[in-house]
């Protein structure tokens, strides 16, 4: 039988999705459980799929792959769409783009 609000996402997808989960959990003064807040101030209601990443800071595109972690269990399949567009790998490439920056400078 096939459960419509579940998706079996492999190992590596489950393990990122756990990952990001200790971080919120080890690092609270970090202040992603405030997400949704950020995410509204900055993307100003815009659809995340659509914003393109390089307009943002660290902070903002670090929450957007919150939210898509985080709402998996609200909404099943997002991961999966967040992931079948390129969006967390986007995201992802603009996180080591500023970590890059941030060497260089």
């Amino acid at each position: 039988m096939v459960n419509p609000f579940y998706v079996p996402y492999n190992g590596i997808v489950l393990r990122f999705m756990d990952e990001v989960n200790r971080m919120l959990d080890r690092q609270p003064d970090l202040g992603f459980f405030g997400y949704l807040g950020l995410l509204h101030a900055k993307l100003l209601d815009a659809p995340i799929d659509v914003v393109d990443p390089a307009d943002y800071d660290a902070r903002t595109v670090m929450a957007m792959i919150v939210y898509v972690v985080r709402q998996e269990k609200f909404g099943a399949g997002l991961m999966l769409h967040s992931l079948n567009h390129g969006l967390i790998q986007r995201w992802l490439r603009r996180l080591v783009q500023i970590d890059d920056e941030r060497a260089s400078s």
